[in-house]
């Protein structure tokens, strides 16, 4: 009998092909080969999706510091507890032990932080804002549960009533609507407990140290063409308020938003364009969660303050910040990790990571205007374990250590600004004050020469350089806070001490700016030793021309080129004069769009009858 034989190119070939085959079906070693793995935290936020993810956000580290780390288990493929599979998400609210919960569909991930409502998309992988405070309560403890049937998601405990008690919170992600339950409450209040849904009973399941109880918790079926109706008559009001609003102005600043008072916020500002202020900590001690700005565009009064709502950034307080060079995007160092904010697109996004960066509360930022670049005194860790300057470009993300050395000792708690006239970083802290630029490296200069204040001040430099303002602090010697200001005129480095403001409105760790010859300082901390808070002011302006502190902020003139005015995103809370095309502009956009609206709301009516 003849055999055919292959020759033995092919046969090779063949053999190879059946080897990687076996290969490609064999059990995966390696599917889970770690690129990340999360630290190790307690009270994170979580919700899951049977058979898909865990989602996980912060909490707490086991030394005790706030954690900020979003990541998931993958449930849908198989994994052992060597090599579970991980997967980093962005960064949602920071905070920790607050309640979330997943979608009914299983598409959003929802998280109460302190009263404000964000969702994470799973599909677009992105954190949204979609409600702030309304009646709703955000203390540690809290946890959430969806009704799979409705898709409401039930918070125990989270709806303060008239009465002060509380009861349950009923978030609907559709309508983003936030109401009470209506069913009696029965259960001791409680801040810790665990709450899960049962779809088998139809109900909420909830722990506490009294028990387990379950809760058929209340649902209402939405109504079907009377909600058109309605829908017809809301526009119509809506159109005609707006169209009133559109007329000449009778209140420029017609106030629908007022920040809290916070001290050590995140801030940074743009003369003459806005002065923007992140989170801090309340009065009473707790993390503020609030994103906002003051339009230094525009002209205003303490008491009517052109402020604007900005969407949420990074969770923290008392952290590093600047602005760009263009004035277009402000930057945030926290926990390591930098973040930014568009001023156009009202948006905040993650651009680098932990890369030698050592972010602990006290750090301040500056940036050259020329170079772009920014410099955080005592930010790198060096392998010698000391801290060393650290230097951000975001032009192509990179984080280095100035190579010169660094001679203020090192402090956390200073003040730091860049200075345009002297091309120098100007740096001061309690052990005197010091001027860095990369010609000459560091070298000390002459300070205030009667300045008391050790620490909490804030120190800005107007756009041209030709000034520097320094304003309150706290003196460790007396144990009290401080209203003096001090104004450098840079071109001759003479110092003056200005009239001081009144005692009531001392204050340490504030957002300052200065614009168009306005000092500008906002919040603070102005609790002083001898009493738990004083009745001072939240915003000041001072008058560096005339020496006076002022109710009324003069803002520069605007120029007819001048398209870079601040955050085109975002609530706003005023109304800027526009000139009376524009006007007519809006007024017909409005109109078209809500007559659009009505229509839809009547073929919806039809079809409902159908």
């Amino acid at each position: 009998m003849l055999q055919r034989h292959l020759p033995f190119g092919q046969t090779a070939v063949l053999l190879v092909h059946i080897i990687s085959i076996l290969f490609s079906t064999s059990p995966d070693t390696s599917a889970h080969a770690q690129s990340f793995k999360p630290r190790l935290t307690s009270q994170p936020g979580n919700a899951f999706v049977d058979g898909k993810a865990l989602y996980i956000l912060n909490g707490r580290y086991s030394d005790g510091f706030a954690a900020q780390q979003a990541f998931k288990v993958d449930l849908s493929v198989s994994w052992n507890t060597n090599s579970p599979a991980y997967k980093v998400l962005p960064q949602g609210p920071g905070a920790n032990w607050f309640p979330t919960a997943m979608s009914a569909d299983g598409q959003k991930w929802f998280a109460l932080v302190n009263g404000v409502g964000h969702v994470f998309d799973i599909r677009t992988n992105q954190w949204n804002q979609v409600f702030t405070n309304a009646g709703t309560k955000g203390i540690s403890g809290h946890a959430a549960a969806t009704d799979p049937v409705s898709g409401k998601i039930y918070i125990p405990f989270a709806y303060r009533m008239p009465d002060g008690t509380f009861n349950m919170l009923v978030v609907d992600l559709e309508d983003e609507s936030q109401t009470s339950d209506t069913s009696n409450f029965t259960l001791a209040e409680q801040a810790s407990y665990a709450v899960t849904w049962n779809a088998q009973l139809r109900s909420l399941l909830f722990l506490n140290e009294n028990g387990i109880r379950s809760i058929r918790c209340c649902t209402t079926a939405k109504a079907n063409y009377p909600l058109g109706w309605l829908c017809v008559v809301l526009l119509a009001v809506h159109t005609i308020s707006i169209l009133f609003s559109l007329l000449p102005d009778l209140s420029v600043h017609a106030q629908s938003f007022k920040p809290r008072l916070t001290s050590q916020p995140g801030s940074a500002f743009v003369d003459g364009k806005a002065l923007y202020i992140l989170n801090g900590r309340y009065t009473d001690g707790l993390a503020a969660q609030q994103a906002f700005m003051i339009d230094l565009s525009v002209p205003w009064n303490t008491d009517n303050v052109a402020y604007k709502v900005l969407s949420q950034g990074p969770g923290a307080n008392w952290f590093p910040t600047s602005m760009t060079a263009d004035g277009q995007t402000w930057f945030a160092l926290v926990n390591g990790v930098g973040h930014v904010y568009d001023v156009q697109s009202n948006h905040w996004s993650q651009v680098l990571t932990n890369a030698g960066a050592e972010t602990i509360s006290g750090h301040a930022a500056a940036t050259d205007p020329v170079t772009g670049k920014i410099y955080i005194p005592f930010a790198y860790r060096m392998p010698d374990g000391t801290f060393n300057m650290l230097v951000v470009d975001l032009k192509d993300g990179s984080q280095t250590s100035d190579n010169n050395n660094f001679a203020p000792p090192e402090q956390a708690s200073y003040a730091v600004t860049w200075n345009a006239h002297l091309k120098s970083l100007l740096f001061l802290n309690e052990n005197g004050m010091y001027m860095y630029s990369l010609s000459g490296g560091w070298r000390n200069i002459s300070g205030p020469p009667d300045l008391t204040a050790t620490s909490g001040y804030c120190m800005v430099s107007s756009s041209s350089g030709s000034k520097l303002a320094l304003f309150g602090g706290h003196s460790k010697s007396t144990n009290t806070l401080l209203s003096d200001i001090y104004v450098l005129d840079v071109p001759t480095l003479t110092w003056k001490k200005g009239s001081p403001a009144p005692l009531r409105d001392a204050r340490r760790y504030s957002a300052c700016a200065l614009s168009n010859g306005h000092f500008i300082a906002w919040g603070g901390d102005m609790s002083n030793a001898t009493t738990t808070e004083s009745n001072g002011n939240m915003l000041l302006v001072y008058n560096l021309e005339t020496d006076t502190w002022m109710s009324d902020y003069s803002a520069p003139p605007p120029t007819p080129t001048d398209t870079n005015r601040p955050g085109n995103g975002g609530e706003t809370s005023l109304t800027c004069p526009d000139n009376a095309a524009a006007k007519k502009k809006r007024i017909i956009f409005v109109a078209v769009v809500s007559i659009v609206l009505m229509l839809l709301s009547c073929c919806y009516v039809c079809f409902c009858r159908k």
